[in-house]
């Protein structure tokens, strides 16, 4: 087995868990502070020890932006709050879906 030297970690180090990037809890401010007017179809959250990163998948990003960026820019203030880490905040435009009609799934057209 290998020792803390053999391993690379230094006394003192950090390692970052899962628990404590508190993802539940991210996801739920994020729910509360973006309406679903906004159509939130996927949120993402990386971590390390310096940062947070949330990725915001929605199909208008305006709105969960809100004018000039306000409601962004709170919704970070909050996460980093939250975490007590720098927030990378990042809201993605959705792609939109192709809609498959009733009828045949190769053409297209009614079978």
């Amino acid at each position: 087995m290998a020792g803390i030297a053999d391993a690379g970690l230094a006394a003192g180090s950090e390692i970052l868990t899962v628990q404590e990037l508190r993802i539940e809890e991210i996801g739920d401010l994020i729910r509360r502070r973006i309406g679903r007017s906004a159509g939130v179809s996927a949120l993402a959250v990386y971590g390390d020890l310096d940062h947070i990163r949330v990725e915001i998948h929605a199909a208008r990003p305006g709105v969960a932006r809100g004018h000039g960026d306000a409601q962004a820019d709170r919704l970070r203030a909050e996460l980093e709050e939250l975490t007590g880490k720098p927030v990378q905040l990042h809201l993605v435009q959705e792609e939109p879906r192709p809609q498959q009609s009733p009828g045949d799934a190769r053409t297209g057209r009614p079978g």
